[in-house]
């Protein structure tokens, strides 16, 4: 067999050697969360009509791990690329220029954005979902890599310490024969028995069980504040009680704004693709991301209802207009009264 053995996806990508125990490798931990959550995230939007030039999968992986995607034309088909960005700056202080350099493609130009090419932003800041998810999976593996060594010394339930050899060696001999399953007798040396008296033992195991159960609740509330980060519902809850309806309501309506962006971006991107190469793409929110804006209902004036159900989500929408109504009614009244 040849030794030019492919490298995975994660060697490209972050350019390491994988071949080491992940849990021994702090910096292994983190690439291996990196990614894990960029399958995650792979599910967020939901592309029509992509020209088959465009995979899906790849223009999401440039948009979200580099923070924008350069969209133009090589040799009449629609092609997404990775490249820098520069040029004398705009009114706003953004780049004009898009440098692309494709050696499969044999395709290397400066491009004019807006003209000969379309850049398309994960966010304002072109930052994408990178510093995010560092930042998470850094603390999620500080925690991880702390949790192993919690399990290995939990296993030390006791520390006994003798003063000489012959005691130790007694006292080996004694753990072993509890573990074998064999009758333990009576001491009968009365050197032994007078060393025994001066044995000290540290009940340490029982010092790691509470912080075994903090590092693991740390673990839950880290992972929850990084998918909240990125528009997931996973609710961590401090208080140790149940959470009221209001508070999840508040807790649903923080993971809404980022997304929210990320899906303006897209679109505002390809509106502009659509326009200048005549192309018909669409994107929209998917998988559970849509399924969180799919449970509200919109009143059409910037108010938003949680629905339980169909029926209570009309009702509660009739209810709503019926008030305004009311309200109008009321107004109405009042300006005859006084006149």
């Amino acid at each position: 067999m040849s030794d030019d053995v492919i490298k995975s996806r994660d060697n490209w990508f972050f350019g390491v050697n994988s071949q080491f125990n992940i849990l021994k490798n702090k910096q292994r931990l983190i690439e291996h969360f990196i990614s894990k959550m960029y399958v995650r995230t792979q599910s967020i939007f939901e592309y029509k009509n992509l020209p088959e030039t465009i995979p899906k999968d790849e223009l999401e992986l440039y948009i979200q791990s580099r923070g924008y995607a350069i969209i133009t034309k090589v040799d009449g088909k629609l092609y997404a690329f990775w490249g820098g960005l520069g040029g004398l700056q705009n009114e706003y202080y953004l780049p004009t220029i898009a440098i692309v350099n494709n050696p499969y493609l044999k395709f290397n130009k400066q491009l004019e954005i807006g003209k000969d090419c379309v850049v398309i932003r994960n966010d304002p800041f072109y930052q994408g979902l990178r510093d995010i998810n560092e930042y998470y999976a850094s603390l999620l593996a500080e925690n991880v890599i702390s949790i192993r060594l919690a399990l290995i010394n939990s296993r030390i339930l006791s520390i006994v310490s003798a003063q000489d050899d012959d005691t130790k060696d007694s006292l080996d001999q004694f753990f072993i024969d509890i573990e074998d399953g064999k009758e333990i007798r009576a001491i009968v040396r009365e050197d032994l028995s007078n060393a025994l008296q001066d044995l000290k033992v540290d009940n340490y195991g029982t010092k790691q069980i509470g912080g075994l159960k903090e590092l693991i609740e740390s673990n839950q509330y880290i992972l929850a504040s990084w998918l909240n980060e990125l528009g997931l519902n996973a609710n961590y809850n401090m208080k140790r009680e149940a959470l009221n309806s209001a508070e999840t309501q508040v807790n649903e309506d923080s993971l809404r704004p980022s997304i929210d962006t990320y899906l303006k971006e897209r679109q505002n991107g390809w509106d502009l693709v659509n326009k200048i190469y005549g192309t018909n793409v669409k994107v929209e929110l998917s998988s559970s991301w849509k399924d969180l804006r799919d449970d509200y209902i919109d009143l059409g004036d910037g108010t938003n209802i949680k629905i339980q159900n169909e029926d209570n989500a009309i009702l509660n929408k009739d209810k709503a207009i019926q008030n305004e109504d009311k309200v109008e009614v009321t107004e109405d009244d009042s300006k005859k009264e006084v006149s």
